[in-house]
């Protein structure tokens, strides 16, 4: 049962949103940013490696007394 009502919270949400866009005049195309597309090989590489320099960081701050 929770997971229709999950269901229903998103779908009234969708909802509520494309309508407030729609009615403020926006092209209605607010959707396009949510694709998710591929990286390529370059921007993969130097996301991960910045991803491991914040997770170093936050191993150090944790080991702190």
């Amino acid at each position: 049962m929770k997971d229709l009502l999950v269901n229903f919270v998103g779908a009234l949400a969708f909802s509520v949103v494309g309508y407030l866009s729609l009615r403020r005049g926006e092209s209605g195309n607010w959707a396009a940013g949510l694709h998710v597309t591929p990286l390529s090989e370059d921007q993969y590489e130097k996301s991960e490696k910045c991803l491991d320099s914040i997770a170093a960081g936050r191993r150090r701050r944790l080991r702190r007394p």
